[in-house]
């Protein structure tokens, strides 16, 4: 839904958030650049999976900057499901990437990869209270800065996750 208030000038509403969301989001994008080719399924599902939370987090951005507050919410939604999932296949990063791969392709959410179940036993519960389900009728609880806010930390704790990957000497 459009927010006139916020879609007028949201740049200069929070314009310190903004730099930092357009800092990450510019980092993430050069990561990927330079992301090495996949040698493991680890590396190839943390590849995509990157992959698609950027894009979300660009198309968020195109959200908040006209003024879709509820839209963008939704997308942070996507980001937190994408974020919580490479953290769990990550935990076992052979055995997930692939049955993650299998079951990929056949449909559009894999196999049994629950995101309350996955955010357990990846410490993430804190978010899914802090995002709620979108699509419970609800209007978008967060206000456009609490949304660049929660996008910036999510989007540091995804290339957290990375790099720690890589610190472990596992190819992320």
């Amino acid at each position: 839904m459009y927010n006139e208030d916020t879609g007028a000038d949201p740049k200069n509403h929070h314009r310190d958030l903004w730099d930092t969301y357009e800092a990450l989001a510019g980092f993430m994008g050069a990561q990927l650049i330079e992301h090495p080719f996949p040698q493991t399924m680890g590396s190839l599902v943390s590849l995509e999976l990157m992959t698609k939370f950027h894009t979300s987090l660009l198309a968020e951005r195109l959200l908040l900057n006209s003024g879709f507050c509820h839209e963008a919410y939704c997308i942070l939604r996507l980001m937190l499901e994408y974020t919580i999932t490479l953290k769990f296949i990550l935990l076992l990063p052979e055995e997930r990437a692939m049955r993650y791969l299998d079951d990929n392709s056949a449909a559009s959410r894999p196999f049994d990869f629950d995101i309350p179940l996955m955010a357990d036993e990846t410490h993430m519960q804190e978010w899914l209270r802090i995002i709620e389900h979108p699509l419970s009728g609800c209007s978008s609880p967060l206000e456009a800065g609490d949304l660049l806010a929660k996008s910036c930390e999510l989007t540091s704790l995804m290339l957290e996750t990375c790099r720690n990957k890589e610190d472990e000497k596992i190819d992320c």
